[in-house]
């Protein structure tokens, strides 16, 4: 049997040509804003960059799961600004941002409870399911806050926003180190785990993993 080199191996997994050709588009893209633009490369733009990136990469983190399964979730940006109007707006009427958090979180994992017996339960495509839990997250984001703007959250949650958005760790963003501790956390259980090669199996084929 011929030996394929490691590259061609690499390439050879289903996939891999897409993460390629976005890398190379990304990089060209870099290319071409730092020509116009020296300071693109700075360390401090570097680090916002990267601190705005951080929470997109979290919800891919997410979203993954869902892809490989062979399923789709279109509420996820619905219930990224519900969280965001939610949290903000109790933060704003003097609520501990602590608790405001785990409110937000509990709001969000109902929505995501809610997506799964739709689609597992009751057998409702997740294109129908979650383009319904979209339009109800959207409207909890607007009745969250009477549909106008949300104040600044002000001293209220300063050593929240201190922490989160202003924080540093060996000159990352705490919200960087979050967000790649998150992905090593779920990485490490779709390739290393019994959960993660039943997800790979449900995706590949639902009534062979059967």
């Amino acid at each position: 049997m011929e030996k394929r080199s490691p590259i061609r191996r690499i390439m050879a997994i289903r996939g891999m040509g897409q993460v390629v050709t976005v890398t190379i588009g990304l990089i060209i893209l870099c290319l071409v804003f730092g020509a116009m633009n020296p300071s693109f490369f700075s360390g401090k733009n570097m680090g916002n960059l990267l601190r705005q990136i951080a929470p997109t990469l979290i919800i891919g983190i997410g979203q993954s799961y869902i892809l490989i399964t062979g399923n789709i979730d279109l509420s996820i940006g619905s219930v990224v600004g519900m969280s965001c109007m939610i949290s903000a707006t109790m933060m704003t009427k003097g609520v501990n941002p602590w608790v405001a958090a785990l409110i937000t979180l509990a709001c969000c994992l109902l929505i995501g409870f809610v997506n799964g017996e739709l689609v597992a339960r009751y057998k409702l495509p997740p294109f129908i399911a979650t383009l319904g839990t979209m339009q109800i997250a959207r409207g909890i984001a607007q009745i969250a806050n009477n549909n106008y703007n949300t104040d600044s959250i002000g001293d209220a949650a300063a050593g929240f926003r201190d922490f989160f958005y202003y924080g540093k760790l060996f000159g990352l963003y705490n919200t960087i180190w979050i967000a790649i501790v998150i992905w090593l956390v779920f990485n490490f259980i779709l390739s290393r785990t019994r959960t993660g090669r039943h997800i790979y199996a449900i995706g590949s084929n639902v009534e062979a993993s059967k």
